[in-house]
């Protein structure tokens, strides 16, 4: 488990951190341990959901709206979250992932260098950006790391590119795999239908955090950094031990195509560079985090 409460966390202490995509899956519980640790948070989104007060409305596919944000406001680091996700592969898909993550981001990269600081600025990538799955959102991450890395080389920006495997966890969108099985689970009466067996690298949302939170307390820029567990694991064997936690028969769950025989991952992901540079390794196991995340569901589905 990660102690949130360690001497390095505490660097976050009454810091000024902008989180972008608060409203999202990850930027929701990184704003969680942000508050625990007294920093002070900014958060910025789109529009919607921003009923709740403590979220300013932010369009940064706007560039006057990226400008506005850095001339009110001074910030120590900042973490980058929003941005579009999905598997689609229509052309106004392409326009949605080109708008909203590489747009977005240049705005954003842009945008920072108007400020009187020169802040920390983590981005989240994708390991999607060096696989050979081809669709809008990871051919827009793509380009992303690119314009990350001419920002860094050519203007200064102080960035810490991380590219994350699969996350999951706690309120996680239920169109997502593990939330989607657990749910089904919960509620199965006949099969449980999956499109695709295939290998996976995935990690618990914690983890990811945490990796997160180091990298924007190390000095000096970080070039794009593996952030998984370098292993292979099927979806199969992920759906069988969460229907074995639910106490649920795990032949419920089928599947309408298998491709393990094929698509191992690269071996040249591994951790140790995030170990070198950040000082990051995973931290929860498979069957901790599942054990979480079920249990999160299962509460959820009961109020």
């Amino acid at each position: 488990m990660i102690d949130w409460k360690s001497t390095e966390f505490q660097n976050y202490t009454d810091m000024s951190v902008l989180v972008t995509g608060s409203t999202g899956f990850i930027g929701h519980r990184l704003v969680q341990i942000l508050n625990m640790l007294n920093a002070n948070v900014t958060q910025v989104s789109r529009g919607h959901r921003t009923q709740n007060m403590d979220i300013q409305k932010c369009d940064l596919a706007n560039y006057d709206d990226c400008f506005n944000l850095f001339q009110k406001n001074t910030f120590d680091i900042v973490f980058h979250l929003a941005g579009w996700v999905s598997s689609e592969t229509s052309i106004e898909n392409i326009r949605e992932a080109h708008n909203n993550n590489v747009v977005g981001t240049i705005n954003l990269l842009d945008a920072s260098k108007t400020s009187s600081t020169n802040p920390k600025i983590v981005i989240p990538g994708s390991t999607l950006e060096h696989s050979e799955i081809q669709n809008p959102y990871s051919v827009s991450k793509a380009a992303t790391s690119l314009y990350t890395d001419l920002f860094r080389n050519k203007y200064g920006a102080d960035t810490a590119s991380l590219n994350i495997c699969l996350t999951y966890g706690p309120r996680q969108s239920l169109n997502s795999l593990i939330p989607y099985t657990i749910s089904s689970l919960i509620t199965a009466k006949k099969k449980v239908n999956l499109k695709l067996n295939r290998y996976l690298d995935i990690l618990f949302v914690d983890d990811v955090i945490n990796a997160m939170l180091k990298a924007g307390l190390t000095f000096g820029s970080i070039r794009p950094t593996y952030i998984g567990t370098s292993q292979n694991i099927t979806v199969k064997e992920i759906t069988t031990l969460i229907a074995e936690l639910m106490d649920k028969d795990h032949n419920l769950i089928e599947f309408d195509l298998d491709t393990t025989s094929t698509n191992k991952l690269p071996n040249e992901n591994n951790i140790n560079p995030a170990k070198d540079c950040i000082g990051w390794c995973p931290q929860w196991s498979l069957p901790e985090g599942l054990k979480k995340t079920i249990s999160w569901y299962l509460n959820e589905t009961q109020v």
